[in-house]
């Protein structure tokens, strides 16, 4: 994906063909060999697993890809300049990249940017505002309040006279009456209690079951 400013990014090399010739990890401005960078995202044949060695640390940018290159096999990049690319390794990114999908500015194809599910319960008391995503049998009480850009999860209750702002619910959270949330996340299956005050934070049960 094209950047111009690549020395935030590992910069990928590729001949006309596409070939990956070479990376440079987040160059200094000015020495950069391409405009081109690495979105992380790789789609290999299971024989990759075949350049890994077991029961070791081994890793892609700096054993497997060279070792590739070096016995010339077929490693090509997709240039996706016009694509939609976010790097989601910090909350704020993740949230940035849900709330641009909520708001229509990136929409991933058969499902819904913003919205109520059909099995959603909605009391005609709640307030939504702004651009929200309300999932699979979720419950909004009535007095609660969400302003978008947030998105609540397939099975999540939200309290009476809750307000949750910019915030993402995952599936099966709970929001007990009178809490406030301000740009958090809620992880799967959590219990904010009744009355509590969260902002900017990302909380989460210590142990899911898988």
């Amino acid at each position: 994906m094209e950047r111009e400013d690549v020395e935030q990014y590992g910069v990928v090399v590729v001949d006309e063909k596409g070939r990956v010739l070479g990376f440079q990890e987040k160059p200094r401005k000015g020495t950069e060999r391409s405009n081109l960078v690495n979105t992380g995202v790789y789609a290999f044949s299971p024989a990759i697993f075949r350049q890994i060695p077991a029961d070791t640390f081994y890793d892609f940018g700096k054993q497997v890809f060279p070792g590739l290159q070096e016995a010339q096999a077929a490693f090509y990049g997709y240039d996706a300049r016009g694509a939609y690319w976010c790097d989601i390794g910090t909350p704020d990114e993740y949230r940035r990249a849900s709330f641009d999908v909520v708001s229509g500015r990136f929409s991933i194809p058969h499902s819904h940017g913003s919205g109520t599910d059909p099995s959603a319960n909605v009391d005609s008391g709640a307030r939504i505002e702004g651009d929200v995503w309300i999932g699979a049998h979720a419950k909004i009480a009535a007095g609660a309040t969400i302003v978008g850009p947030s998105v609540i999860g397939d099975g999540v209750a939200v309290g009476s006279d809750a307000r949750i702002e910019r915030s993402i619910l995952w599936r099966g959270a709970s929001v007990g009456a009178g809490a406030t949330l301000r740009e958090c996340i809620v992880g799967m299956d959590y219990a904010v209690e009744a009355g509590a005050t969260l902002d900017g934070a990302v909380v989460a049960n210590e142990a899911v079951a898988t």
